[in-house]
């Protein structure tokens, strides 16, 4: 697996200078300036630039904030309009299919039954298409549908295993922590001891970033359940030090 090294941090770095000197003036803008916090963990304010984007017309930006809407277990207030957004953002990634970032997204379409009656195997098709393209969440839904057997696939942990570790080659941060999750977290047992340390880190650091900004119930609880795991094969002192980090943050 890769890990995330110098590269990753100037990237953040200069994304970070970029977005301090750009205006957020356009639905574009808003789009990509809603995807540059969701990358340091910062959902909430995210979700207030997706909204503001679809609203103005961006479909990518509408499929990201219906995403964050799953994924925070909340609904739209108006359910008709939430209907209609979901076959809108279906319709629109059925038709445009031009990369495999879209195709990744109509898969997740299909896999979540959004905007359409789910559909396994049309997902793991388009997930197939954008794996094609070396496209890393691609790589990772597959290691899901291997990992749960979706679709008819019988359950495969080697197989789940080896689209993982694509998915993190290709930069899907989710990647490494679900395949250090699904080998039990037995570190000194575990490949790439020194990656999951360094995305562990680095998560950790966005995290307690977010809550710095944000000071939200929702960001300090993120950044409580990152402590309370612990720092992968640390069982010590530092194991202690998280707890105590842990309790600061409840406080």
């Amino acid at each position: 697996m890769s890990k995330y090294t110098d590269l990753e941090h100037k990237s953040a770095l200069e994304q970070t200078i970029y977005w301090d000197s750009t205006s957020i003036d356009t639905p574009e803008k808003e789009y990509e300036y809603g995807r540059y916090l969701e990358r340091l963990k910062d959902y909430e304010e995210a979700m207030v630039y997706y909204e503001r984007a679809w609203k103005n017309g961006s479909m990518p930006a509408a499929y990201l904030y219906l995403k964050g809407m799953s994924r925070q277990q909340e609904t739209i207030r108006e359910e008709k309009q939430a209907e209609e957004l979901r076959k809108t953002v279906f319709s629109y990634y059925r038709e445009k299919k031009e990369s495999a970032e879209d195709y990744y997204r109509l898969g997740t379409l299909y896999k979540e039954g959004i905007g359409v009656k789910k559909e396994m195997d049309q997902a793991i098709q388009c997930f197939y298409t954008a794996a094609e393209d070396n496209f890393g969440g691609a790589f990772y839904e597959l290691g899901i549908v291997c990992l749960e057997g979706l679709g008819g696939c019988e359950k495969d942990y080697l197989t789940a295993r080896k689209y993982l570790r694509k998915a993190y080659d290709a930069h899907w941060e989710e990647a490494i922590f679900k395949d250090f999750e699904i080998f039990q977290g037995q570190f000194s047992e575990y490949e790439y001891q020194r990656e999951i340390m360094e995305a562990y880190s680095f998560r950790l650091g966005q995290l307690i970033r977010a809550a710095e900004l944000r000071k939200t119930a929702e960001c300090y609880q993120r950044v409580i359940e990152m402590y309370q795991k612990g720092f992968p094969g640390d069982t010590g002192k530092k194991r202690e030090l998280f707890i105590r980090k842990a309790d600061k943050y409840r406080n």
